[in-house]
C-alpha cells in the first residue's frame, strides 16, 4: 500500500542547516519539500539563487526552481504544508516559530529560542518519545492548533543517544562529558590577530 508523503516547509532554507535540511528532504520517502522560506533578502528568488550552496553537490532539483517564500504562513504559496522544519536562528524562531504553530503546522525546531518553556519536548526520538505527550498542554495553554516540537543542541544529541543506551544496558551513575565547539554556531572559529 502506498503511503501519502506528509507535505513540509524548510523555514531557513537558505543558510547551511536550511541546506542540509532541503538535502534530506528532497527525496525522502515520508515528506514531501513543498516549499523553502527565508528572509525578506530571499523570497521571491529561485532557491538556488537565494542560496549559496555550501554542502557537497548541486542544489537538490526538487528545491532548485521553488521560489522562497517569505517567513510568514500566510506566504506559503503552496498552501499550507503540515511540517515546518526550522533552521532559523533562535532571534528569528521566537517570532516566526509560533506564528506557524498558531496556522497549524506542527515546527520541528533546531533553534534554542523554546528549548527551555515547560510546554515544549525537547525530543531525541530514539530516547524520550514520550515527551510529545507535552503537546496537548502546549496547545491548551497556547491556543493554537499546531505545535513546537524542539531538538536539543547537536553536541547533547550524540551524547544522550550512546548515553541513554549504555544506561538502559548497564546502569550509570555518573558521566563526565566535555566538548570543543566553534565560537560560532555556523561551526566557523575565529583565530586571533596577530
Amino acid at each position: 500500500m502506498k503511503r501519502d508523503r506528509i507535505s513540509a516547509v524548510v523555514l531557513g532554507a537558505t543558510g547551511t542547516v536550511g541546506q542540509r535540511l532541503v538535502s534530506l528532504l528532497s527525496n525522502h520517502p515520508w515528506f514531501e519539500l513543498r516549499a523553502v522560506a527565508a528572509s525578506e533578502g530571499s523570497a521571491g528568488r529561485p532557491y538556488a539563487d537565494a542560496c549559496h550552496w555550501m554542502l557537497p553537490g548541486e542544489v537538490p532539483e526538487a528545491a532548485a526552481g521553488a521560489i522562497v517564500d517569505r517567513l510568514d504562513p500566510a506566504a506559503i504559496a503552496c498552501g499550507r504544508p503540515a511540517v515546518a522544519f526550522s533552521a532559523l536562528p533562535a532571534e528569528v524562531a521566537r517570532e516566526v516559530e509560533p506564528r506557524f504553530a498558531r496556522a497549524g503546522y506542527a515546527v520541528c525546531s533546531n533553534a534554542s529560542a523554546f528549548r527551555n518553556e515547560p510546554d515544549v519536548p525537547l525530543v531525541i526520538p530514539e530516547v524520550n518519545p514520550g515527551h510529545l505527550a507535552l503537546l496537548e498542554q502546549q496547545r491548551a495553554a497556547r491556543g493554537w492548533s499546531g505545535s513546537i516540537v524542539a531538538n536539543p543542541n547537536c553536541a547533547v544529541t550524540g551524547i544522550v543517544l550512546v548515553v541513554a543506551a549504555l544506561d538502559r544496558c548497564f546502569g550509570l551513575r555518573r558521566a563526565s562529558v566535555v566538548t570543543l565547539q566553534a565560537i560560532s554556531g555556523g561551526g566557523i572559529s575565529r583565530r586571533p590577530v596577530a
